[in-house]
């Protein structure tokens, strides 16, 4: 089973990368674990609904995450293939002008989770994988986002700062995203090292908006509404890797 795998593994890898000879051979594969700061920029969230509000955010948050690496070389060439586990996990509090005419304001206290599992491939910029040096690359992965403890809590008030209405709105759904990063490696044995990294996630995509309870209902939107979300910006990783098998 182990050595059908390999062969799957390996031809697929044949298809994908260009004037690749068979000259293929695995080195080590790894945990990674890292902790996450995200800048997010022109943030649309769960109250992108169609309305006449105006809103300016900036958000950032922090989050942790981990990758599987399977580490590889085609002839001359060292690659990574990696399958992704992500959190973005980010707060708001904005004041929305809702209603010019009417003077009201809606006060959002917001807390927005999203998930995302991929699968990726890097490109190192080594000669051979040697211990106690940097290991720079550049990669590229693709996957699935979807909501995770997605929600809204809205209060609605007047210029008097009155209560109108009040409501909770819950965010479900998934959607296709991707990251470009680069990184550097640095194995400090053969059973640890430090990685730091940089990228850019684009997660920008449409969900289901659900009114859970209150009486906050705008004319013309309904229980559910789709609701365009984007979460889009730069991230930094800061890690650990623990080796999981050496096959060199």
């Amino acid at each position: 089973m182990k050595k059908n795998l390999k062969i799957f593994f390996i031809v697929l890898l044949l298809l994908f990368i260009q004037n690749a000879k068979a000259d293929v051979w695995l080195l080590r594969s790894c945990l990674e674990l890292y902790g996450q700061y995200n800048f997010l920029f022109n943030a649309y969230d769960l109250l992108s609904i169609d309305s006449d509000y105006k809103k300016n955010i900036f958000n950032s948050g922090y989050s942790i995450g981990f990758n599987g690496v399977l580490f590889f070389g085609i002839d001359d060439k060292i690659y990574g293939f990696y399958v992704k586990k992500d959190h973005v996990d980010t707060k708001n509090k904005s004041e929305l002008l809702f209603s010019e005419d009417k003077k009201y304001n809606i006060i959002a206290d917001e807390s927005w989770g999203v998930h995302y599992i991929g699968c990726g491939l890097r490109k190192y910029f080594i000669d051979n994988f040697i211990l106690n040096s940097i290991l720079p690359y550049l990669a590229i992965d693709v996957g699935l986002y979807f909501a995770s403890n997605t929600t809204a809590k809205l209060t609605v008030k007047d210029f008097s700062n009155t209560i109108i209405a009040s409501g909770t709105v819950e965010g479900n759904g998934a959607f296709l995203g991707y990251n470009i990063e680069g990184g550097l490696d640095y194995w400090l044995s053969n059973e640890f090292a430090i990685s730091v990294k940089t990228g850019y996630r684009f997660c920008n995509g449409i969900i289901d908006a659900v009114r859970k309870e209150g009486d906050l209902k705008p004319a013309g939107i309904s229980d559910i509404e789709k609701s365009k979300i984007d979460y889009s910006g730069i991230f930094i990783n800061i890690g650990i890797s623990f080796l999981f098998q050496r096959y060199d």
